[in-house]
């Protein structure tokens, strides 16, 4: 009987793109693979909101005479 060792490497493997989470930024809706877990600003328009929705600020208006 012939045995075989084998010798355990640990392997950094890629998972296929569709099972990595993408994120979308809320402002230009670009979609992109992220390369740190919480990027600072959007890789297309550099917005550091990309994860907050772009509001705008509701107000009275003042009537113009």
């Amino acid at each position: 009987m012939v045995t075989q060792t084998v010798e355990c490497i640990e392997m950094e493997v890629e998972m296929p793109k569709s099972y990595v989470t993408r994120l979308r930024c809320k402002r230009c809706e670009y979609k992109w693979v992220p390369r740190i877990p919480s990027p600072a600003v959007c890789p297309k328009c550099h917005s550091p909101y990309w994860n907050k929705s772009a509001t705008r600020k509701t107000g009275v208006r003042r009537n113009k005479r």
